[in-house]
């Protein structure tokens, strides 16, 4: 399969996340050519088809993917089975033209940035992150790969993310606190100290609930 860089987009996923992922990508720039979703009984979305599999697509089609799918664990997963499946795609940034990067930020392939995000200055966005609609990564923050923040969610600087962890609606998480793997921060939450272990935590300021492992569901 010849995936070469392309404006042509497939969207793996068809539920509420890709429909979002599709807004971002169409303002900027992509064509996208299908969903694939092997679950989805729907025929099209946005008229656009769905498809069970990327190779239902023609072969003369050179085309990305975006992995559109909001589970943090579960979108690694899907990487993994694509990868092993299909040679040489290529997952490109999947930015907003109202998102922001400021001067030394780095953002992963598969990243999603969605409208009035904003990465700050040197800090590392890792591969397949989501930042969702006035997210806010501040200054010399690490942000690893398959890690998500909600809509409204927001760092101070020299903050750590783990891969795979979570900071949802309207969190504020406080300078250069570090949050381990498979974290899930629950909504509008304050954490003013380190959360290492895998776990959900809520509340002002947040406190650990429970414990949790990769993969336990969270959305």
């Amino acid at each position: 399969m010849d995936a070469s860089r392309s404006s042509n987009l497939a969207i793996v996923g068809a539920g509420g996340h890709a429909s979002s992922v599709w807004a971002v990508a169409t303002a900027a720039g992509y064509n996208t050519i299908a969903f694939v979703d092997r679950w989805n009984l729907k025929a099209s979305l946005f008229g656009i088809q769905i498809i069970p599999s990327l190779s239902n697509i023609g072969k003369d089609c050179p085309f990305s993917v975006a992995i559109a799918v909001g589970d943090n664990s579960v979108r690694q997963r899907i990487f993994e089975e694509l990868t092993t499946e299909f040679q040489h795609l290529v997952f490109p940034i999947i930015r907003h033209p109202s998102s922001v990067l400021e001067a030394g930020a780095h953002v992963g392939a598969g990243t999603v940035l969605m409208p009035m995000s904003i990465v700050g200055a040197n800090t590392n966005i890792g591969r397949f992150c989501i930042l969702n609609t006035r997210s806010s990564v501040d200054h010399d923050c690490s942000v690893s790969d398959f890690a998500s923040l909600a809509p409204g969610a927001t760092t101070g600087g020299r903050v750590s993310i783990g891969t795979r962890s979570a900071i949802s609606i309207g969190s504020v998480v406080r300078h250069a606190v570090m949050i381990g793997d498979d974290v899930v921060v629950g909504a509008a939450s304050y954490v003013n100290s380190d959360i290492i272990e895998p776990c959900v935590a809520y509340g002002t300021p947040a406190r650990r609930i429970r414990t949790r492992k990769r993969g336990d569901a969270y959305l």
